[in-house]
């Protein structure tokens, strides 16, 4: 896709090419680009918070590697292509219930009644967070199927010799 300014030649969709120079200029280039706006958004958004997060892991992984991965990411699903988040949902799933189940110990060792309610509260809800992303895996593995019944169809039809 061409950027539409006179004498570039290069690509301003991120999704199709990131031959910027950084993450700065990543974010000024899509935000030319009407269908990646909110991709790179959200993507700056999410690299942002990982660098954040990320501080208590060693990683020489920068912004703009984060957000070009984001990116991608973003442009398979749109694509259709659910396998990484059916990968990153299975994760969370596991580690919700290695929460749930570390804070239930807790709960069970608490010799105050304020220590017991507290984590089994907290081990209810990582329990209950898990039983939901397992739903969420099984709708993406799954997904519901929608019948549209028109009005003659619901009527009751007459029964046969049978």
């Amino acid at each position: 896709m061409n950027s539409g300014l006179p004498n570039s030649g290069r690509s301003v969709c991120p999704l199709d090419a990131t031959s910027c120079c950084g993450p700065l200029q990543l974010v000024r280039t899509s935000l030319r680009c009407a269908h990646t706006k909110p991709v790179i958004q959200s993507s700056l958004h999410g690299a942002t918070t990982v660098q954040t997060y990320s501080k208590w892991f060693p990683s020489e992984i920068g912004l703009k590697e984060l957000v070009s991965a984001f990116g991608e990411q973003t442009k398979a699903v749109i694509d259709g292509d659910l396998d990484r988040a059916e990968a990153m949902l299975t994760v969370q799933a596991h580690t919700l219930d290695t929460i749930y189940n570390s804070l239930a110990r807790k709960a069970m060792n608490a010799e105050l009644l304020t220590q017991f309610e507290t984590y089994l509260k907290l081990a209810l809800r990582a329990q209950s967070q898990c039983r939901s992303t397992w739903e969420a895996i099984s709708a993406i593995k799954n997904p519901p199927v929608v019948g549209y019944v028109s009005a003659g169809e619901h009527r009751a039809r007459p029964a046969t010799g049978e």
